[in-house]
């Protein structure tokens, strides 16, 4: 249900101008996402994977637009000084419900390595506070991104001691 909802709020950024100027929710959303990426200091192929995947599928997005959007919000996220300019982009064009959403995307892109760091989760308490995401959604949203995560790793089986 979560993923329908992020689906919808991706989508609802996305629109047939595939220029990305620097008030555009999508870049400040991509940008965003590269942040928390990169917060723990460890390169992470499978959230950077994720992330590409939502992009993608997401904003309907393939090919020569699909690059110029991930590279859009690298470069944004490269040459910003702090989250600020991304989140008020945020703020100003998305509902609540958008900003809700969006954290609970965040929550999906940071597990996808199967665990939470410090920094992560620090910088995503950071995000919803800007956007205006309250504590106990923000709470909740971690907590199902955990649980689904969980739902799909396959445990390993154990070890018989013969």
């Amino acid at each position: 249900m979560i993923l329908k909802h992020l689906t919808d709020f991706l989508q609802s950024l996305a629109n047939t101008n595939h220029v990305f100027g620097d008030d555009d929710p999508r870049v400040a959303a991509v940008a965003l996402a590269f942040h928390v990426v990169d917060a723990d200091g460890q390169e992470q192929g499978v959230e950077k994977k994720v992330l590409y995947d939502i992009i993608s599928h997401e904003f309907a997005l393939a090919g020569s637009e699909l690059k110029a959007l991930i590279e859009a919000g690298k470069a944004a996220n490269r040459d910003s000084l702090d989250i600020f300019q991304f989140t008020s982009t945020l703020k100003r064009h998305l509902t609540r419900q958008e900003c809700i959403k969006f954290i609970g995307l965040l929550w999906e892109i940071a597990y996808a390595d199967g665990y939470i760091y410090e920094l992560e989760d620090t910088l995503i308490w950071r995000i919803a506070e800007m956007i205006g995401v309250d504590r106990k959604d923000r709470l909740e949203l971690k907590k199902m991104a955990g649980k689904r995560k969980q739902l799909t790793e396959k445990p390993e089986a154990p070890i018989e001691n013969e």
